[in-house]
């Protein structure tokens, strides 16, 4: 069978969609196959994709990820339009979507779409006409694709409550930790460690307010919050920057890959805040290092990560405060917990997700 993956609206930055789709193609590459794989990429993403299997090949679309104003239209159609000539000229039989997009020519070949959440759907994600333009387009896509892939049974259920589909259109591919972070040592973890790890957004439903006030409250002299992200998003949250990093907050623009294990490593914990979300990768992959993690208590990440992390309302600053506090002091019951979380992430792996997502691909077939 010859498939199409496109990656096109993906760009270099080291996000979990761009993680997704880099682990995902690196793992279907593992697994021995007869089936011919054409991964469609951006020029800039491109360099991100590593392509050394002999049935997998990669075909670059010559349209740049910035500006977006422009770059998104055009990607649009790209693929309603112009993708037409790749799929007759490697007899593509199934095309999987990584990442929804307005769908409206399937070119008379099954479709497959990723779809990681709904949010636009339960949260406040984007201004009025992106998250209105979105919520359509999602919909569109989700009752024309031919079979549906999320990353959670609760994104699952979402989808299909949310758009009225047979659950037996949607399958479950669960994520892995990335795949260079499952190779580090529990005992590489810093138990002398001094500073909050928090992956920082402005989008109001990842909650990242309440970690900055937290730490702001707590004043504890020792710790530090480390925040990845850019001077950018701080600002759109209506922090003076200069003031922040007096108060020990600091700020980490996109670290490589190796720069994120140790960050990882060295933190006292990952805070994970958000308010929504469809799997919550970082989550996993600090769990795979035996790294201590509190997360808003929300129904997915219990899904995931179970009884093996610290949990918090995520309407209530001084509940987060206490968990802080408990995992900076309860050294023995922290690192019992590390352990536990790092079992339960062996159940997550690419290589897993790789044969779901190739059976979704044969089921087509």
């Amino acid at each position: 069978m010859n498939i199409a993956i496109s990656t096109l609206v993906n760009s270099g930055i080291n996000n979990g969609l761009n993680r997704y789709a880099k682990y995902l193609i690196e793992a279907i590459q593992e697994i021995p196959s007869d089936h011919s794989y054409y991964i469609i990429v951006n020029e800039e993403y491109s360099k991100e994709i590593n392509i050394w299997a002999d049935n997998c090949h990669k075909i670059v679309v010559r349209i740049p990820n910035e500006p977006r104003i422009f770059t998104r239209p055009a990607y649009y159609l790209w693929q309603n339009i112009l993708a037409h000539k790749i799929i007759k000229k490697n007899n593509i039989q199934v095309f999987h979507l990584l990442n929804p997009i307005p769908l409206f020519n399937k070119f008379g070949i099954p479709f497959i779409v990723t779809i990681h959440d709904v949010a636009e759907f339960s949260v406040k994600r984007y201004a009025r006409l992106r998250q209105s333009f979105r919520k359509a387009y999602i919909k569109r896509i989700a009752n024309k694709a031919d079979k549906i892939i999320t990353v959670s049974e609760f994104s699952k259920n979402e989808i299909s409550e949310k758009f009225k589909l047979s659950s037996e259109r949607i399958d479950v591919t669960y994520l892995g930790p990335g795949i260079t972070l499952m190779n580090s040592d529990l005992n590489a973890v810093n138990d002398n460690n001094q500073y909050l790890l928090v992956f920082a957004s402005d989008q109001p439903y990842k909650n990242t307010k309440i970690v900055i006030n937290a730490f702001l409250q707590l004043q504890l002299p020792n710790l530090e919050l480390k925040l990845i992200g850019s001077s950018k998003i701080i600002r759109k949250l209506q922090y003076n920057v200069h003031e922040l990093i007096n108060q020990g907050v600091r700020i980490l623009e996109a670290p490589s890959n190796e720069e994120l294990i140790q960050l990882y490593l060295d933190s006292t914990c990952l805070v994970y805040p958000s308010k929504y979300e469809g799997f919550g990768l970082p989550i996993m992959e600090a769990m795979s290092l035996g790294v201590t993690v509190v997360s808003s208590e929300i129904p997915v990440i219990k899904e995931v990560a179970g009884d093996t992390i610290y949990y918090f309302d995520i309407n209530d600053i001084e509940s987060l405060k206490k968990q802080i506090m408990h995992i900076i002091n309860a050294k023995a019951i922290t690192h019992k917990k590390r352990k536990e979380a790092r079992v339960r992430s062996k159940n997550f792996n690419w290589k897993n997700t790789a044969i779901r997502t190739i059976q979704a691909y044969e089921s087509l077939g």
